[in-house]
């Protein structure tokens, strides 16, 4: 059933730092296991270039839904793991959920900030627009102040790859935003006029363009000049976001 009519649905992405990358001589990870193995060399890397504010990875690790629900549960699904079976018992604890589990807390214990167990998604992406970390796995909209030179330190340095993962890696959650009416609402043809208008082509068009809804849930917009050509000189992002 449909309860709401989509605004916005983000998806994940691996941000990270081409230009350390290059440097450094790394490749982009493809697995999980490679994930963790790039964040130890990256770790090692920067301390050894004396760069010791910036970290190998951001990650959320404030006790909240969101923290799960993003990259932890994504990567469960690339290795085809489900919080709950058919008959609704518990099946995050099959030897591929734990295995993951162990990987996914490697990775912090090898690359993540000490204060890890207080971020939450803003701090991600702060983390990544101040050049404060390397990689991150977290919302594709992020990039929007990536590239912004107002307020980014890692302008032309940024690039983006689907999640590294297991057999199905490119697989990501999402999370989205909508508009729905009220049952007990007294103003039910207010209400789903004002819901038409909110979320017409003209009213998502001007939110891409001007307000950084990178996650247009109108098939026209996403696909319009205006927003092709905002996405423009921002590396790989719309390839990669588009792929996933």
């Amino acid at each position: 059933h449909q309860f709401a009519i989509p605004v916005m649905s983000e998806v994940y992405l691996l941000h990270y730092r081409k230009d350390l990358f290059d440097q450094f001589g790394l490749k982009v990870p493809k697995s999980l296991e490679e994930y963790v193995e790039t964040a130890r060399i990256l770790s090692q890397k920067l301390e050894e270039a004396g760069m010791h504010n910036v970290d190998a990875v951001a990650a959320r690790g404030l006790r909240d839904p969101g923290t799960v629900d993003v990259g932890y549960y994504t990567i469960l699904n690339s290795y085809g793991v489900k919080d709950f079976d058919e008959n609704g018992k518990f099946a995050a604890n099959s030897p591929e959920g734990i295995r993951v589990t162990q990987l996914y807390m490697d990775l912090i214990k090898v690359g993540a900030s000490k204060d890890w167990s207080s971020y939450d998604w803003y701090d991600v992406k702060d983390a990544l627009t101040s050049g404060r970390a390397a990689m991150a796995f977290d919302c594709n909209f992020f990039a929007a102040e990536q590239w912004d030179p107002s307020v980014s330190k890692v302008i032309g340095k940024m690039a983006y790859a689907t999640m590294p993962g297991g057999p199905q890696r490119g697989t990501t959650n999402t999370w989205t935003w909508g508009l729905s009416l009220n049952g007990a609402s007294k103003h039910k043809v207010a209400s789903w006029l004002f819901i038409q208008w909110a979320t017409s082509k003209e009213r998502f068009l001007d939110a891409s363009v001007n307000y950084n809804n990178f996650d247009p849930t109108r098939e026209s917009v996403w696909n319009s000049p205006e927003v092709i050509n905002k996405f423009k000189g921002m590396g790989n992002y719309r390839e990669v976001d588009t792929a996933v």
